[in-house]
């Protein structure tokens, strides 16, 4: 297979401050990435029957992600001079990072964890109205919002690559059944998989060289999914708890997301008309620019996003390695590989001030 190389274009600060609004805990080579089962305990027959086994497999879609968080961080604002090295003598692989000089051998560039992810989206995609057609409590919206919540997270994987590497695979089906894909004419071919050879499958990934067609597939998932996913976190009928709600996409990060994407994609008007939903959807908060430094700290970060993989401070370092960059605190598992950058610091300060001036004016 192709080796792929991590792409060292600098992010700069203005896009990355907006896409903070999508994932805020805010990924070489593909070794592995196929290499994903994770229905593999459980029987399939015995697994998509009804609504609770959707909601299950929804919840599995995010987890590989989580696990990647401290990459995000990485990818995101260490390359964007937001973060800075908290050692004094740093790891040398993160340092790379914050110099924006990633080498191909870099650990970090690994981007098996999304591909966990995709794989588990693409199988969410192909189960959901099969699952529908067997649990008559299953409404149209409600296999539509599982449907939509699928294509969301893939389509959101995706920018995760195009935005930092220059060559990735697209696989837009589940490899243990059907195996669709794009190939280099750019037509989606389906095929076998049981048919297939390993090598047929490893060649048959096609690596999209031109970043406007990836994200033009991606922004076109994401125009799909603004017209399905509830408004008002009414999933089957159920209001979803406040824990929830930040650990899931909603209508208004997929406005928020399709903003992005037309910003990146120079549609200008299109971004803006995007960007008025989730402010004026009252279920959700913008925050303030100060809010972002709460990552590094033990601070409950609920008001950074429009979509957080959030988790719990205490003992979190056993499930991710988020703590580990960020966190001081030793005994917390903090080894404190990256801390905020002293401009970052002043501006969150100078902007907060800022905006409670303007809020106290207005009263």
């Amino acid at each position: 297979m192709n080796k792929t190389y991590f792409s060292n274009n600098r992010v700069s600060p203005l896009a990355l401050g907006f896409s903070l609004l999508i994932l805020c805990i805010s990924i070489a080579g593909c070794s592995g990435f196929y290499d994903v089962n994770p229905y593999s305990v459980v029987k399939d027959e015995d697994f998509n029957r009804n609504r609770d086994d959707l909601n299950a497999a929804a919840m599995g879609m995010y987890q590989p992600l989580s696990q990647e968080v401290h990459k995000f961080l990485l990818w995101g604002d260490a390359r964007a001079d937001m973060v800075t090295t908290g050692q004094k003598e740093p790891d040398p692989y993160i340092n790379e990072f914050v110099l924006n000089a990633v080498s191909v051998q870099n650990p970090y560039t690994n981007y098996a964890g999304i591909y966990k992810t995709i794989a588990r989206c693409n199988r969410q995609l192909e189960k959901v109205y099969e699952v529908a057609k067997l649990d008559d409590k299953i409404l149209d919206r409600d296999a539509g919002a599982f449907y939509a919540e699928a294509l969301l997270l893939r389509a959101y994987s995706y920018f995760l690559l195009v935005k930092n590497f220059k060559q990735f695979p697209i696989i837009l089906s589940d490899l243990a059944e059907n195996f669709r894909y794009v190939n280099e004419s750019g037509d989606t071919v389906v095929r076998k998989a049981q048919s297939m050879t390993n090598a047929e499958i490893r060649n048959g990934f096609y690596y999209m060289n031109n970043r406007e067609d990836i994200l033009r597939m991606i922004y076109n998932d994401a125009l799909t999914v603004l017209g399905i996913l509830p408004i008002n976190y009414l999933w089957n009928r159920n209001t979803l708890p406040a824990q929830e709600r930040y650990g899931r996409v909603s209508q208004a990060m997929a406005a928020t997301f399709a903003s992005e994407l037309a910003l990146w994609l120079g549609d200008y008007q299109a971004a803006s008309a995007f960007a008025n939903s989730p402010v004026r959807n009252n279920n959700h908060t913008l925050g303030t620019s100060g809010t972002w430094i709460n990552q590094f700290t033990g601070s409950f970060a609920s008001l950074h996003s429009m979509f957080l993989l959030g988790y719990m401070y205490n003992n979190a370092f056993e499930g991710n390695r988020l703590q580990e960059f960020t966190s001081s605190v030793a005994k917390d598992g903090g080894r404190y590989y990256l801390k905020p950058a002293s401009q970052v610091i002043k501006i969150s300060f100078l902007m907060r001030a800022v905006i409670y001036a303007l809020l106290s004016a207005t009263k």
